[in-house]
């Protein structure tokens, strides 16, 4: 059931536990403070798309604890920090395309279990670890297009086992890395 408030000093805790989707899309959000999620702990789909967000708080969706979906492509983030995801054990889709990002750290996605759709592409990427991507056993698909990839590390996407889709086209890569096909055996 829906609530409706004149005006937003009305807004109490118990309101914001309800609050299931917030949409920013193309809304021109420049920047988030470490608190600005606080509280919806029922937001299930967060829209950042198309703002002109460069960095993010550490976990700074740490107590977004049913987040399933999070748009943040379109964005100019150059960097992420490995805590920025902290907590989203709930979350199942990810975007991160066309953004700046030149490299992430190896821990950005630790704790994402339930992670299914991951978009990384129209980024900047030279590089890649082998354990950026550990810990993501539901991961169906991963795009990685569009950056600059010249070579993958051996192992990448080792234990990808529900992986059906991946997306490399775009990049630099000459030759795939051996062994690739027995990353995806179950």
């Amino acid at each position: 059931m829906a609530t409706y408030l004149d005006d937003c000093s009305e807004v109490t805790t118990a309101h914001l536990t309800q609050v299931t989707r917030l949409d920013f899309w193309l809304t021109g959000i420049g920047g988030l403070q470490g608190n600005d999620f606080r509280g919806l702990t029922g937001l299930e789909f967060l829209n950042l798309y198309g703002n002109r967000l460069s960095a993010l708080p550490e976990r700074i969706f740490g107590g977004l604890i049913n987040l399933e979906v999070l748009f943040l492509n379109g964005n100019a983030l150059a960097g992420l920090r490995p805590t920025v995801f902290e907590g989203l054990e709930s979350l199942r889709w990810l975007e991160l395309y066309g953004n700046r990002l030149q490299s992430l750290p190896e821990e950005v996605f630790d704790g994402l279990s339930s992670l299914e759709w991951l978009a990384i592409g129209s980024n900047s990427l030279a590089s890649v670890t082998k354990g950026l991507f550990d810990g993501l056993d539901n991961l169906s698909e991963l795009s990685l297009d569009r950056n600059q990839l010249s070579e993958l590390p051996a192992g990448v996407f080792e234990g990808l086992r529900s992986l059906t889709s991946l997306s490399l086209d775009g990049n630099q890569l000459s030759q795939l890395p051996e062994g690739i096909s027995a990353d995806f055996q179950p």
